[in-house]
């Protein structure tokens, strides 16, 4: 028996050089050395070898962006004619690189064109045998196999590279809009393409959602992608379906209750939301519950409710019409071929928010068919029903629906072919006379059937609430739109008319009616203006607003604006005055009659400045009828003088930046040596305004703070010595120096965009305490402590002086003002008080006062002493010594005798108090 491993053969020396490699590997990296590729048409020129594969589409142009799963190299053991243990030992994912360098396994830099070196550790041999597939296919395409792609025994090797064959990509289908293109779904998620090109429409199959088996709810969206609905339940949501030619067939997780049943389903062309549901038992009634998925955020909610009076259980679809709007169409299960049609208005649907019952319209559709599953709208304005197996047509003027085709077990259709919708109005600048009224029509072709009327009533100007809305008409088909004078005279009115579908004018004249070929794109919403003017040329001034950082640019209300005649035309309409206060848009608008049709207005344009706001730009745009605006740019406030042709339109924006309102507190001391920065300084905001100022006068929270204009900040202090009181009240200047008012309460009210500055002063006083000596004696001032000790307040303490009987710092005390000290003299040295008295005189150059005077010196009470904010009081005790002890010349108690007998009496007095006070302590031990 001879056992072999099916491995290329290589030289004895190859072998030996693999040994020495393995040997080495953890020194040597096991990779060939390629050269940076460079983007060339085939395989890339290396040193190594290699096997390259190119994707193409059925063209055979290259497509980019694929992924491959590779594996090698093959070995196996072979005994005779059998083999086994077959291995494709290493694989890797190689994604197509499409820009040099390529970090991946694949070296060619040309998208479409897939070359590898090196599997993992193992370097591409030739003669080794590898295999490929296909595991992701470029955005757009999808493989029609995934199967593996061998090496055969003899695969053929050219320049040391191996080529497998080229792997074909199919292009995903789009989802088609065009005209007669719908589709349907069934319960597996096989979706039909239906094209209407004659009796029978011709089906195939588009494709298929993988893994479902509970689809419904089918919608098409204008940009081309499907929707549908993976249902968990009848009532409940398992994952939302998606798919478009760029992303494929996709499943959005999506568990949601919907309380209702889930059979109908539509893309809003509007907003590209998807929305979905079905009917629900209320009461007797059959209801339908609609649903929204916003394929933006991924959320699912519900819209709201159409309330229906159907008392029969129905199957129901929902189609929109290209302004947005929605259809509901309901067909009972009770055998009946009679659908019922619910009308709701796009901004109902826009409104919804999951409980509100939208308003609708309801009508009939008889003999369409049993159980209608599906319905799909057309470009043409035809109506598509479908049931399980037959898909029938109700063309757009109604008529008998036909029979146009069979379907595939079908459980719901879709469009995204919508028709075309016209609404008329009428634009009313302003009416000759208050009883004037206007008559529309909208016909097919110049005198074909008329589809709709509407006649205005009232006095309004502007766009008349009167219209025929949203008449569905076939794509590239002739209509006629006119209006005539339900009362008055036409020959009053310079009658212009233009239709635009989305920002486009598609067609305009001049006169009462006028023809036009409808877009040739389904879906376009159009809105033809009939707009009758007295030779009138209408005026509209908007006033912008930017914050104080000259962005959020808002509408300004209640600002003066004008526009004023200066020649060729007058003023006309319920607007009698040259200015205006804005409305709550920032508008105001005027209408002014030119005197001809030939005769050119002179307007001048301008805006009244207000206090507290800077300009920052104006314009004007005029339009001419059936031109195109032409801009004037206006350099300040009072605006431009701008020559208008009659009927034109013109549009005005002033644009102002906010200035800020600024508050700035300011401490001033202006008698005393207290630092400003000791007092705390605040203005108190009312609730909802901006917080006030607060902190130490001089620091950046004081210093131009922002404050909310018009409303009162209540000014207060804090803080600093309680020898300081507040001077007077708070006062406050503009930046012009201008006063600003303070109330009695401390409030300031700042007008719009002032600078204002606000001060508050505080001032302390001086008590000068003197000790005076009368008399000749050796006892002086100095011998005496003068303390004032204030009523008792916080921060205030008894102060203490050495006696003095001139002024100086010493015999200075910082009072608060206005408060009440006691004043006190006291004396080790035997002294006799004599008075207290003020000063009332002045203070020589030294501190020295005038004692002598009598007169400049009035008595006062020490008891009860206060000095007003900012004045220095002066007060002195008058002391003298006590008489020596001296006998009388005749004998006798000399006054020194009785001055020590009354100080003997009084020293024997405390002695016996202070022994009974022993006494007692004794006796209480």
């Amino acid at each position: 028996m001879r056992i072999r491993t099916s491995t290329p053969r290589r030289s004895t020396r190859a072998v030996v050089a693999a040994v020495v490699l393995s040997v080495m590997s953890g020194l040597l990296l096991p990779f060939a050395t390629v050269a940076a590729a460079q983007a060339v048409p085939g395989p890339e020129t290396i040193s190594s070898s290699s096997v390259a594969w190119r994707v193409t589409d059925a063209s055979g142009a290259l497509v980019g962006g694929a992924t491959f799963e590779l594996q090698g190299p093959r070995t196996s053991t072979v005994w005779g004619n059998m083999e086994w243990n077959v291995s494709w030992n290493t694989a890797i994912t190689v994604t197509d690189c499409s820009a040099a360098p390529c970090a991946g396994p694949d070296i060619d830099p040309d998208a479409g064109e897939l070359q590898v070196a090196s599997i993992g550790s193992h370097r591409v041999e030739t003669g080794a045998r590898y295999r490929l597939r296909q595991t992701a296919s470029a955005a757009g395409y999808e493989s029609p196999s995934t199967a593996w792609s061998e090496m055969g025994s003899n695969a053929q090797w050219q320049s040391r590279v191996y080529s497998f064959p080229a792997f074909q990509v199919v292009a995903l289908p789009e989802v088609s809009c065009a005209s007669s293109r719908l589709y349907a779904t069934s319960a597996n998620g096989t979706v039909s393409a239906i094209a209407v090109t004659g009796a029978p429409a011709s089906l195939s199959t588009f494709g298929q959602w993988p893994g479902v088996d509970d689809v419904n709810a089918l919608g098409a969206s204008a940009d081309g992608a499907l929707y549908a609905l993976q249902r968990a339940s009848a009532t409940s949501v398992q994952s939302v379906l998606r798919y478009s030619s760029t992303s494929g067939w996709q499943s959005i997780p999506a568990s949601y209750s919907a309380g209702s049943s889930l059979i109908a389903g539509a893309v809003s062309p509007v907003n590209g939301r998807f929305y979905f549901g079905g009917g629900f038992l209320e009461g007797s009634v059959y209801n339908f519950r609609l649903h929204q998925f916003d394929p933006a955020t991924g959320a699912v909610s519900r819209v709201g409710i159409i309330t229906t009076s159907l008392t029969a259980e129905q199957n129901a679809d929902i189609a929109f019409d290209a302004a947005g709007n929605l259809v509901v169409f309901h067909s009972p299960l009770n055998g009946s071929t009679t659908v019922s049609r619910f009308d709701v208005a796009a901004a109902a649907v826009s409104a919804g928010t999951g409980t509100t019952r939208l308003a609708s319209v309801r009508s009939t559709i008889a003999s369409v068919a049993t159980n209608v599953n599906g319905v799909a709208f057309d470009s043409d304005g035809s109506v598509y029903f479908g049931t399980e197996t037959q898909l029938r047509r109700v063309d757009a003027a109604g008529g008998t629906p036909t029979t146009i085709g069979q379907l595939p077990s079908s459980v719901d259709l879709a469009s995204c072919a919508a028709p075309v919708t016209i609404t008329v109005q009428k634009a009313v600048p302003a009416r000759v006379a208050a009883t004037d009224q206007f008559a529309l029509s909208i016909r097919q072709g110049t005198s074909g059937t008329v589809l709709g009327t509407a006649t205005t009533t009232g006095t309004a100007t502007g766009v008349q609430g009167a219209r025929i809305t949203d008449i569905t008409v076939p794509t590239s088909e002739t209509v006629t739109i006119s209006e005539s004078m339900a009362s008055g005279t036409a020959a009053n009115y310079d009658a212009s008319w233009a239709c635009v579908s989305g920002t486009q004018v598609i067609a305009s004249g001049t006169g009462t009616s006028g023809t036009f070929i409808t877009p040739a794109t389904g879906g376009a919403s159009v809105v033809c203006t009939f707009t009758n003017a007295p030779l009138v040329t209408s005026i509209t001034v908007r006033k912008d607003m930017q914050d104080v950082n000259g962005a959020n640019t808002a509408p300004r209300e209640r600002w003066t604006v004008g526009a004023a005649v200066a020649s060729g035309a007058t003023q006309i309409g319920a607007v009698t005055t040259s200015t205006q206060l804005t409305a709550a848009n920032g508008t105001a608008s005027w209408t002014i009659r030119h005197t001809s049709a030939s005769t050119a207005a002179r307007i001048a344009i301008s805006e009244q400045q207000q206090a507290g706001f800077d300009f920052v730009q104006a314009y004007c745009d005029v339009t001419p009828p059936g031109g195109t605006p032409a801009r004037t740019a206006i350099t300040s406030a009072a605006g431009s003088t701008l020559t208008i042709a009659p009927g034109s339109t013109v549009s005005c924006v002033f644009t102002n930046k906010v200035r800020p309102t600024t508050l700035t507190l300011v401490k001033q001391v202006t008698f005393g040596t207290a630092q400003t920065s000791l007092f705390t300084l605040t203005a108190t905001a009312p609730s909802g305004a901006l917080a006030g100022p607060t902190g130490a006068s001089g620091a950046a929270t004081t210093t131009s703070a922002r404050i909310t204009p018009a409303v009162a900040y209540r000014l207060s202090e804090s803080g600093g010595p309680a020898t300081y009181t507040q001077v007077g009240s708070w006062t406050c200047v503009n930046q012009a120096g201008a006063p600003v008012a303070v109330s009695a309460a401390g409030d300031i009210t700042a007008p719009q965009g002032d600078d204002v500055t606000c001060t508050v002063r505080n001032a302390t006083a001086n008590l000068v305490i003197l000790e005076r000596i009368e008399g000749t004696t050796s006892l002086t001032a100095s011998q005496f402590s003068l303390t004032s000790t204030p009523t008792a307040l916080a921060g205030l303490e008894a102060t203490t002086v050495t006696g003095s009987e001139s002024v100086a710092s010493g015999s200075t005390i910082q009072v608060r003002p206005g408060h009440g000290y006691a004043l006190t003299s006291t004396s080790t040295a035997a002294s006799i008080g004599l008075r207290f008295e003020r000063y009332t005189g002045t203070v020589g150059a030294n501190g020295s006062v005038d004692h002598t005077n009598a007169a400049l010196w009035v008595a006062a009470d020490p008891a009860t002493v206060s000095v007003a904010a900012g004045q220095t009081g002066i007060y002195r005790f008058v002391a003298t010594a006590p008489n020596p002890f001296v006998l009388p010349t005749t004998g006798g108690v000399g006054t020194a005798q009785i001055q020590l007998l009354g100080g003997g009496f009084a020293a024997l007095a405390l002695l016996t108090g202070l022994g009974l006070l022993l006494q007692r302590r004794r006796h209480a031990a």
